[in-house]
């Protein structure tokens, strides 16, 4: 019987000390827990830092205008390749490219040597028929006493008649071959159409040329031209005599709109409008670019926003962070939005 008390006073005991074991880890793993969590206090939602935004008030609007800036390229009014309208060897080139040339001015000959030896020939032709016509009308003179005295036959002066007819229609015929011969003449020298400057010399002396053959390129100085593709819409507005204002870099420009194309271009689908320039601009040349401002209007309700609200959301859509008062707090809540039109 006592070692049977002895027995379970031993188990009691081991039991006990077990308990207060465990008792001891759970406070030690308190404590670590405990230490752990000073260390990454999360701040109450008093001591919680303001943030400070930059925000603008929005209206919304029924309707918003497009603008639209377009290009146009500066070109001569007249420009023209020039050339003679006969065959023959350069013997003279007067003007070089870039010149500046005035109407009638010479600016190339054709070799003449033949030309002037069938003039020399049509001359002395011509002295022939003025002798002939010359001889023909003494003979008509002498045969018309005689029939008026009666010593020749009505149809003898008829015969004399026709003669000296004939002799002038000769003449005439001579004379009208000079004329042409020296319109050949003429137009062996190449002649300046208008004002203008040689901006192309396509042969040098000596080189044989074709009738029609482009000799010199030639554009007008004076006035410029702008040319514009413009949508249709925006072709319309126009009227021919219209006067609008034209930008070549920070210079304005007065034009005047000289025509609109019936056409539409296939390959841009736009319409060609013509500015003429109402006043001489040393500073512009052809080739120089210039600009036309202009607008239209959309009717669309919406928002003007700055690019930089548009933040990135999701699939590609942008949203904006909206000023919300809540619980007298103005609090920041993200609003998705559709961008409909960006100007500058």
């Amino acid at each position: 019987m006592p070692n049977l008390m002895t027995s379970g006073h031993l188990l009691a005991k081991k039991n006990w000390l077990a308990i207060v074991a465990l008792l001891i880890a759970f406070f030690a793993l308190g404590l670590l827990v405990n230490a752990a969590g000073n260390d990454h206090k999360l701040p109450s939602a008093a001591k919680a830092k303001t943030h400070v935004v930059n925000v603008i008030a929005i209206e919304q609007r029924q309707h918003y205008t497009e603008y639209h800036s377009i290009v146009g390229r500066a070109e001569a009014s007249q420009r023209t390749n020039v050339g003679f309208d006969s065959s023959g060897i350069l013997t003279a080139v007067y003007v070089d490219e870039g010149e500046y040339v005035s109407k009638g001015q010479i600016l190339a000959t054709l070799d003449e040597q033949r030309l002037q030896a069938r003039r020399k020939e049509f001359q002395a032709s011509i002295a022939r028929a003025e002798a002939e016509a010359r001889i023909a009308k003494l003979s008509l003179t002498r045969v018309r006493e005689l029939v008026t005295k009666g010593l020749d036959s009505e149809q003898t002066l008829d015969e004399y008649i026709e003669s000296y007819a004939s002799a002038n229609a000769a003449l005439d015929e001579m004379k009208a071959r000079l004329n042409s011969l020296n319109v050949d003449l003429a137009k062996s020298k190449l002649i300046a159409p208008y004002d203008g400057q040689i901006t192309d010399k396509i042969v040098d002396l000596g080189a044989a040329v074709n009738p029609g053959q482009a000799l010199f390129t030639i554009q007008t100085i004076a006035s410029l031209e702008v040319r514009m593709a413009l949508p249709t819409d925006l072709a319309n507005v126009f009227t021919i005599g219209q006067q609008v204002k034209l930008m070549h870099g920070n210079t304005e420009l007065l034009a005047e709109v000289k025509s609109i194309a019936q056409q539409r271009l296939l390959s841009t689908q736009t319409i060609d409008v013509i500015f003429i320039l109402l006043a001489e601009n040393q500073n512009l040349v052809p080739g120089d670019l210039l600009t036309i401002k202009q607008s239209r209007q959309h009717m669309l309700e919406g928002y003007w926003l700055p690019r930089t609200s548009l933040v990135s959301s999701l699939r590609g859509l942008w949203s904006v962070f909206v000023v919300v008062q809540k619980d007298q707090v103005e609090q920041l809540y993200s609003k998705l939005v559709e961008v409909s039109y960006v100007d500058e």
